[in-house]
């Protein structure tokens, strides 16, 4: 993976790094935490940093709907995790990932027992009283993302639109159940938490399902996959094997990330198991993996 190139525009945004590592300031970081695409981005922006061993675990990133709406989400959860299916073996997942990845992150373990649903959906279904009548009522998706995290969701400054993977998974899905697609841009740790009350009905944001979010959230099969990997600096020589030479040192990772909870040795994903080969890790917590790699060049 980290031998590969992400697009242009990947690097430009992650070039922008290179003014604010400059007037970061924070703890030095001895290596971060990140998925292969923003480490390699990082990377590819002119940062002097590398991805060192295998990826530590995959992640399988899915859409998500509140358990606790007040309109009952299951049925939109059921006719979206179809369309996902659908996307996946007609090849428009692949299709997306080239274009904004360069490598294809669609393969991977899915769940395939979902029916893909006559389209557009709100055409043809028979639902009543719930959240998917709603949205079709409405004839509009309201959907979260995370724009601090290119090439999966950006704002683009010049047309003020929002852009990237996660965007364009997130509108062919409601072009599929036959609706137009709203955005907002809510703070990773209340869209995770649930209880949304009803300010946006789906998530599209590379969400990692976990037994914990499962709890709150219904979750898609998964749209996506991507390596969890360690990056360092790029002058770095002392981490060579990253199964002992972390215990105890440094590492940077997003605030309620599955980095965090890897680092803590509690992260659970139904249906993977996980070898914590890092011990004793002095954990330091960033809004963004953005902010975390930064402080790895202070």
């Amino acid at each position: 993976m980290n031998g590969r190139s992400l697009k242009p525009a990947l690097v430009l945004v992650f070039a922008l790094g290179l003014v604010a590592s400059a007037c970061s300031s924070g703890p030095r970081l001895d290596a971060v935490i990140t998925s292969v695409t923003t480490a390699q981005g990082w990377i590819d922006s002119g940062q002097d940093a590398k991805i060192v061993g295998e990826p530590l675990f995959y992640e399988p990133l899915a859409a998500a709907f509140d358990k606790s709406a007040s309109l009952d989400a299951s049925g939109l959860a059921d006719a979206v995790s179809g369309i996902v299916v659908e996307m996946h073996q007609d090849g428009t997942l692949t299709d997306m990932s080239m274009q904004w990845y360069g490598i294809d992150l669609s393969e991977g373990p899915y769940d395939t027992s979902a029916t893909p649903p006559a389209e557009p959906v709100c055409e043809n279904t028979d639902a009543s009283g719930d959240l998917l009548a709603d949205v079709c009522q409405r004839g509009e998706i309201v959907v979260s993302t995370d724009p601090a995290y290119p090439p999966q969701s950006s704002l683009n400054e010049e047309t003020n639109e929002y852009e990237g993977f996660d965007i364009d998974v997130a509108t062919e899905i409601a072009n599929r159940l036959g609706v137009k697609v709203g955005w907002e841009a809510p703070a990773w740790d209340t869209i995770i938490a649930g209880s949304w009350n009803g300010r946006w009905d789906m998530s599209v944001g590379s969400m990692t399902v976990t037994t914990e979010r499962a709890d709150v959230l219904y979750f898609t099969p998964a749209y996506y996959f991507t390596p969890a990997v360690l990056v360092v600096r790029g002058d770095d020589e002392e981490v060579k094997d990253v199964t002992t030479d972390l215990d105890g040192k440094k590492v940077g990772v997003c605030g309620g990330c599955t980095y965090d909870y890897f680092l803590q040795k509690t992260l659970e994903i139904p249906g993977y198991t996980f070898d914590f080969v890092i011990d004793d890790a002095e954990i330091k917590t960033y809004p963004t993996d953005t902010d975390a790699l930064q402080d790895l060049n202070i």
